[in-house]
């Protein structure tokens, strides 16, 4: 290499620049403007595995990965016009790969100020361009370069103004380089007055640039007395002794309210005779890397222990082979204690030479960071007897570099004596293996059969001949052959696997299930085949799918259940009626949320759990209530059937309700409970009063009549066939009037349809006779049996539907006729909003369908259409073939329309879809009619649903029915 003094015509401070780049760590290299090496530091073979003789004079282009070479030249032009810049590129190294480097460079010129040359810096990065090495130089490199520096005539730094010419460029370079050192450093002369520092030290003691520190002293420097007082004394000592201080960790200084670590070096400066002139101090910030060797060391005493806890010998050597650790299952396992083991400190010294050669070609493997398998050993014993182990062995690694390998020892000698014994008796036991009635079968490495006894020769269906050149394969059904040569494979890799069931194929095509277990066959340590047993399962296999086909079955009578139970919850919490579950002792288990508002204000959290006699002592007048029920459950506790009751009850702050009460045994589960169901009946009553009430007034009406009959007998004989078929009128009156109220008294499990037929009665009969008033209010009653009537006629047919129940009476059916007459029956609601509706659909179109429930569908969908289309609207029903098995119908208006949302919860129970724009229905739905429509479409095998462009754009309901 040629000498820096002829690269940079500057000979007075050559030997500083070149130990400096020397000791540093990062990649230092010289090239000239042409990008040609002409000087690189002798580190370079270690960090990119070339020799500083093959990269001389070479282009550095070249060692530059092909994707960085443009950014290279762009940083040199950077450069060339004095900007500072630094990258990251990345350097080819040796064998083929690159390595990541943050480069930094200067331009340097000779005393010609010609032949430019540039100095770069390459410090190494991690591969994923993290975190840089905080250990950037070694103690080593340390004292080498403090020991070089002060060995160079250093008094040329101190005298900045003799040789200034002849120096200037070098200092540059000196000054580049100190800036690139991630120690902070600075030098003073003998009265410890500053001469000089890198950047680092400048910027963490408050300065902006290097040269602003010149001529400062201690006191200037370091505000706080005890330090300033304490550096002093430590740099004045090594003036003093002319000694110097390597290494020396101190803790004076903070950042923030954090104690940093520091290692300290402190040399004594000499001039040309030798005397001390000054004194160079390096500090470096070792306070990450001190917590992370403490936490090194608690991770490797935490390692140490759970070794100690292992009956496994557990060991780590170097890359050269030298024992570094072992923990003390050594001593159990080999006899030797861990110092005698370091003793012997390489790991060949354990095995005997025979083993040698493949121990020494694992360890390369492993060093060279390859992932390998465990292996069988022969090891020696302390009293030179000999085991047999299974030796596991990973990388060891530090910083991302291998630096050894980890070791876990086995001992196996018991299982290998098992093994032999084992081969040495499988001559006995062949001739067993004949008579056993499970196949016993081997195979080479190849699958190809070499033994199968005479019970597997049986089973397959061939002879003694037949096999040998067969693959065991062959015996496998297709279904299982993939899984089943995966699993040889496994066991030809020396893995051991769990037994299997099989699906074997014999010679003449059938099938039967065979339980197989398997493991591999060893002859001298190598695996060469495969021996395993199979029993024929078939029958267990039958009972197997028989069992797994009832627990389907039991599965999905469970989810029926659960089905049921939540259908349950869904009435239980919609009920208009009061639920309660109580318990025997008289606590409430559960209610429906109307219970909060028949009985109490109370939220249904906070009736469960009580005692169903505290919560009627919330009542007003409540002593009654309380006697007369705890008598009822008290017989209902004792299994006896009570006809309901009905008591008038007066709610705290509000008026008096009368309410029907009926209590029975059930059971939930393993518990025995007490349902009760609270029904409000004041409006019934009410009606039952304004009933008697009008009765009285009848009766009082007959006795008058009755007696201007008398009164008149004698005046109207004329009439009398007249007045005679008035009485007899009146005495079937008479006795509709006593059949009604008979049947009220015995038919209470039918309260609307006797409150129906009444209403129905008086309104026809004596709408001359009853006031205004009375009218209304039958009326009322009337509309409102109507609606509970229409209501539990929905729920009957919500109940067949839930319950899949609904009955078809299927017949061929002219559609067009069908839905022609479900139009004519709702053709007062059409003409009431001038609707057009139009019916698309072929007149001959027959389908066998139940046309009671069809019609209801149609009439059902033909309804909502007018409800939800204002005045003039259209409406069209569409019938076609969807396919050969399907016909396709469409009701499609031009209403109000759907939205998505609107679209998903249309076809659900209790469902009513509120218009997102005012539009006045005359008759609100109980939310069951889409839910019964898709039921019965359901019911004969169709489908239903429903589509919309958005609000006010119509909506389209389409459903299928199977044609055949």
């Amino acid at each position: 290499m040629p000498e820096l003094t002829e690269l940079l015509n500057n000979e007075e401070s050559i030997n500083l620049i070149k130990i400096l780049i020397k000791n540093i760590h990062d990649l230092a290299i010289l090239i000239d403007q042409n990008y040609k090496i002409k000087y690189i530091g002798y580190n370079s073979k270690s960090i990119i595995g070339f020799s500083v003789e093959e990269l001389l004079d070479d282009s550095l282009l070249s060692f530059i990965y092909h994707e960085d070479r443009e950014k290279f030249i762009e940083f040199h032009q950077q450069l060339k016009k004095g900007h500072i810049v630094n990258t990251e590129i990345r350097l080819i190294n040796k064998n083929g790969g690159f390595i990541w480097f943050i480069l930094k460079g200067s331009i340097l010129k000779n005393n010609r100020d010609q032949d430019s040359k540039i100095i770069l810096l390459l410090n190494k990065i991690f591969k994923d361009k993290s975190v840089i090495s905080e250990e950037t130089m070694s103690n080593e490199k340390d004292g080498d370069l403090f020991h070089s520096l002060s060995e160079i005539s250093f008094w040329k730094l101190l005298q900045p103004k003799q040789r200034v010419s002849a120096l200037k460029e070098s200092l540059k370079m000196l000054q580049f380089v100190l800036d690139q050192m991630p120690q902070y450093i600075a030098w003073k002369d003998k009265n410890l007055t500053f001469l000089g520092c890198n950047i680092n030290f400048a910027r963490v003691i408050g300065y902006e640039k290097p040269e602003l520190i010149i001529g400062k002293t201690n006191r200037e420097i370091y505000q706080n007395i005890d330090i300033r007082s304490y550096i002093t004394e430590r740099e004045q000592k090594v003036i003093d002794s002319k000694n110097p201080e390597f290494h020396k960790i101190e803790s004076w200084f903070k950042v923030g309210n954090e104690e940093r670590f520091l290692d300290v070096s402190r040399v004594p400066l000499r001039d040309s005779t030798g005397d001390v002139i000054g004194i160079l101090i390096a500090y470096e910030d070792i306070t990450e890397r001190t917590k992370s060797k403490k936490a090194l060391e608690q991770s490797e005493k935490r390692f140490r222990k759970l070794t100690e806890l292992l009956p496994d010998v557990v060991y780590t050597v170097n890359k050269e082979g030298i024992i570094t650790y072992v923990n003390s299952a050594a001593y159990h396992m080999l006899g030797y204690k861990p110092e005698e083991i370091y003793e012997k400190m390489h790991i060949n010294n354990f095995f005997p030479e025979e083993e040698l050669t493949f121990l020494q070609k694992n360890f390369k493997k492993v060093i060279n960071g390859e992932i390998t398998e465990a292996h069988e050993y022969k090891m020696i014993k302390k009293d030179g007897s000999s085991i047999y182990v299974m030796l596991h062995s990973r990388p060891l690694f530090k910083d991302e570099e291998i630096t050894g390998l980890l070791g876990i020892v086995h001992d196996i000698s018991k299982l290998l004596k098992a093994e032999k014994k084992l081969k040495e008796s499988e001559k006995k036991y062949r001739n067993l293996a004949q008579s056993l009635p499970a196949i016993i079968y081997e195979f080479n490495k190849n699958f190809e059969l070499t033994f199968v006894n005479k019970s597997g020769l049986e089973k397959f269906g061939i002879s003694q001949d037949d096999y040998k050149g067969i693959k065991f394969t062959e015996f496998i059904a297709p279904l299982d052959l993939d899984p089943s040569i995966r699993d040889i494979n496994k066991i030809l890799n020396g893995e051991l696997i769990e037994p299997n069931d099989v699906l074997l194929q014999k010679k003449d095509g059938s099938y039967f299930y065979g339980r197989s277990h398997a493991k591999a066959i060893y002859e001298n340590g190598e695996i060469v085949g495969v021996r395993g047993i199979i029993n024929d399962i078939t029958e267990r296999k039958k009972s197997e799918l028989a069992l797994k086909k009832e627990i389907e079955e039991r599965k999905k009578a469970e989810a029926q259940l659960k089905k049921s139970e939540e259908k349950y919850r869904y009435l239980f919490e919609g009920s208009p009626y009061s639920i309660w579950l109580v318990r025997l002792d008289g606590t409430i288990l559960d209610c429906n949320t109307t219970t909060n508002t028949l009985l109490t204000e109370h939220i249904k959290e906070d009736l469960i759990g009580q005692n169903f006699t505290e919560i009627l002592s919330l009542l007003d007048k409540s002593e009654h209530l309380v006697s007369h029920f705890k008598k009822r459950f008290s017989k209902i506790r004792e299994g006896k059937e009570l006809k309901p009751t009905e008591v008038r009850i007066q709610r705290p702050k509000d008026r008096a309700i009368w309410i029907n009460v009926i209590g029975s045994l059930i059971k939930l589960g393993d518990e025995t409970l007490i349902q009760v169901i609270i029904q409000d009946i004041t409006e019934n009553k009410k009606a039952q009063q304004k009933i008697k009430e009008s009765q009285e007034k009848l009766k009082e009406l007959n006795r008058e009549l009755e007696k201007k009959v008398m009164e008149r007998t004698r005046e109207l004989r004329a009439s009398e066939e007249k007045l005679r078929k008035q009485n007899v009128k009146l005495k079937r009156l008479d006795n509709l009037k006593n059949e009604f109220i008979q049947n009220a008294a015995h038919e209470l499990k039918t309260p609307l349809i006797s409150i129906s037929g009444y209403t129905d009665y008086l309104l026809m009969k004596y709408a001359e006779n009853i006031d205004t008033e009375v009218k209304e209010d039958l009326a009322t009653i009337k509309k409102n049996v109507n609606r509970l009537e229409k209501l539990m006629d929905q729920l009957f047919e919500v109940m067949k539907i839930d319950e899949e129940k609904i009955k078809l009476k299927r017949k061929d059916t002219n559609i067009r006729d069908l839905i022609e007459e479900c139009v004519k029956d709702l053709s007062y609601q059409i003409k009431e909003k001038n609707h057009e509706v139009l019916i698309d659909i072929d007149e001959n179109k027959i389908i066998n369908i139940d046309r009671e429930r069809l019609s209801q569908v149609f009439t059902n969908l033909i309804s909502n259409a007018i409800k939800f289309t204002k005045e003039n609207g259209k409406i069209k029903i569409i019938g076609k073939e969807r396919n050969e098995d399907e016909y396709l119908f469409k009701v499609r208006d031009n209403g109000l329309g759907l939205n998505s949302n609107e679209i998903g919860r249309l076809f659900r129970k209790f469902e009513r879809i509120k218009s997102p724009i005012k539009h006045e229905v005359k008759y609100r739905g109980t939310g069951l009619g889409l839910y019964i429509t898709k039921g019965i479409v359901n019911a004969h095998g169709g489908e239903i649903w429903a589509e919309s462009p958005g609000p006010n754009k119509g909506t389209t309901i389409l459903f299928t029915i199977p044609q055949k």
